[in-house]
């Protein structure tokens, strides 16, 4: 059984790292402006001195692709950096090269297990 907490500033630093790790670097007034919030109000949220509402929440969400249990804390942050893994590389490729290597792959992996490579 997980135990989660409520951590405000935890959450306002989340909120602001999901923004500031936009593409583009949202500032804060931007943001806000475009939620239909003022500036001290996400400002305050982001410091970690007010709980963000469930609308704010989405907001985030949707406008930084950012999971909510990333947002809350529940879950690590994801690396801004790029990931040197397979299935990140795999991920990156479009649909039809990614099928292709798949195909690829599953012949080698079965041409193993059959010759007991």
């Amino acid at each position: 059984m997980r135990n989660y907490t409520c951590n405000p500033e935890t959450i306002g630093s989340n909120l602001k790292r999901a923004r500031l790790n936009a593409a583009k670097s949202m500032t804060q007034l931007d943001f806000a402006l475009e939620v239909g919030l003022t500036d001290s109000v996400i400002g305050r949220i982001e410091r970690g001195l007010r709980y963000p509402t469930i609308e704010i929440l989405f907001d985030y969400m949707n406008k930084f692709d950012v999971d909510a249990n990333v947002l809350l804390g529940c879950e690590s942050f994801p690396e801004v950096e790029p990931c040197d893994s397979v299935d990140a590389r795999l991920q990156a490729l479009d649909d039809k090269t990614r099928a292709h290597l798949y195909k690829v792959f599953m012949e080698m992996i079965d041409f193993h297990i059959k010759t007991d490579l």
